[in-house]
């Protein structure tokens, strides 16, 4: 991770203007943890092409994490206009953006605003969720969290269920969403990516906001350690929760040697 950062740093100051260095910059800074200059990168990225599918995906959820919500409801209007092929995308972005936030209630929300015919095929509704946190009920949480593939329900289910103090429950979706991407040797480890580029669930959704109660759990050092995160930061890069307000964890994480 480190090195493909420093790679597309080279890339921007040799073509400033290239046009999708930013976007897989901020993807990256992102997936690190540091959100607040991937949020700095995607409005450049995004101003430089406003008309770029990609590129209002990621601004829509910039938009949500960031609490901007009127913006995002205009943004994703002209998406789907211009792009009514990619009004799916356009969806789960906003909804990820709503996830990194830990956000519940706006999830729901949005799924009202955009309609049950318009939603992803086989979505699942975050109302039981909603629910479920407002009673701060576990046993409520685990009945509409069933052991499945679904992705986005899988995801918010994690959350849902760290978030209300049942930190076994979520490290056993953390456990099959993000398997091992580091190896024993550098040539197990480039082995794994090339194998599987998509091995484990978005790393963003582990070192956003919304994941601040799984840090308070001693697993998390091996969570970060088996998806590459800790080496990561142990080259002097911190996380956003690192920075500001220190969280308890952070002086394990930034350990050296």
């Amino acid at each position: 991770m480190a090195e493909c950062e420093d790679q597309l740093r080279t890339g921007n100051r040799v073509d400033s203007d290239a046009p999708y260095l930013n976007v897989f910059l901020s993807g990256l800074l992102g997936s690190v943890g540091r959100f607040d200059e991937a949020g700095e990168l995607t409005r450049l990225a995004y101003t430089h092409d406003p008309y770029d599918e990609f590129k209002i995906r990621d601004m829509l959820r910039m938009f949500e994490f960031e609490g901007e919500k009127d913006e995002a409801r205009e943004l994703y209007q002209k998406g789907v206009r211009w792009f009514p092929g990619y009004k799916p995308m356009f969806f789960r972005n906003r909804l990820y953006g709503l996830i990194e936030r830990a956000d519940f209630p706006a999830m729901q929300r949005l799924e009202q605003e955009i309609g049950v015919k318009d939603l992803i095929p086989g979505y699942t509704s975050s109302s039981v969720l909603v629910a479920a946190v407002k009673a701060k009920s576990i046993a409520a949480a685990r009945r509409a969290c069933p052991d499945t593939e679904a992705f986005l329900l899988t995801l918010r289910c994690m959350l849902v269920l760290s978030s209300l103090g049942d930190q076994d429950g979520a490290y056993a979706i953390a456990d099959k969403l993000y398997l091992r991407r580091v190896g024993r040797t550098p040539a197990e480890t480039e082995r794994i990516w090339l194998d599987d580029p998509e091995r484990s669930g978005g790393t963003e959704f582990i070192t956003s906001p919304a994941a601040a109660p799984m840090r308070r759990d001693p697993r998390y050092l091996q969570l970060a350690e088996r998806t590459g995160l800790l080496a990561y930061w142990r080259t002097g890069r911190a996380p956003d929760f690192c920075r500001k307000k220190p969280e308890p964890i952070c002086r394990t994480l930034l350990k050296r040697g």
